[in-house]
């Protein structure tokens, strides 16, 4: 498997993409390559801290697909009553935005 192609230098790092902290978790006990990277939805409206505590924990790299949301998530998928259509016009964002001499898509 993968740890085989690290192990043989075919690989430089293995990593995981959607994993929640309990598939981490049960990877961690079995694996003797643990994964560099896990990459997962993380956007404003969607901070995952707790995801970000533990991969932190685990020097584990947590990398981000759709950052500016996911507006073609059905609507009863969404969590929480955030509208991933307006996350680049939010006002907090505009704002951080601003502040910092960017456009809210930087």
């Amino acid at each position: 498997g993968m740890e085989a192609l690290r192990s043989s230098g075919k690989v430089k790092s293995i990593g995981v993409s959607n994993f929640s902290i309990l598939q981490l978790e049960r990877l961690l006990a079995l694996c003797r390559v643990p994964p560099a990277v896990n990459q997962v939805e993380l956007h404003p409206y969607m901070v995952q801290t707790d995801m970000i505590e533990f991969c932190r924990t685990k020097n584990i790299v947590l990398t981000a697909y759709s950052p500016f949301g996911s507006p073609e998530r059905p609507p009863d998928l969404l969590r929480g009553d955030t509208d991933p259509y307006k996350l680049l016009a939010d006002p907090v964002v505009a704002d951080v935005a601003r502040k910092h001499g960017k456009s809210p898509a930087q």
